[in-house]
C-alpha cells in the first residue's frame, strides 16, 4: 500500500490522508496516485 509523508513527519496510509487534506485538490491526488502506481 503506497504511504505519503504527512506534513508532521508520520507516514500514513494514502486513503486516511486523503479525506483529511483538505488543502489537496482533486487534481493533484490524481496526479499523486498516478505518481505512486
Amino acid at each position: 500500500m503506497p504511504y505519503v509523508q504527512d506534513d508532521d513527519g508520520s507516514r500514513q496510509a494514502e486513503f486516511h490522508v486523503a479525506p483529511t487534506r483538505p488543502r489537496l485538490s482533486m487534481g493533484e491526488l490524481i496526479i499523486l496516485n498516478e505518481k505512486l502506481a
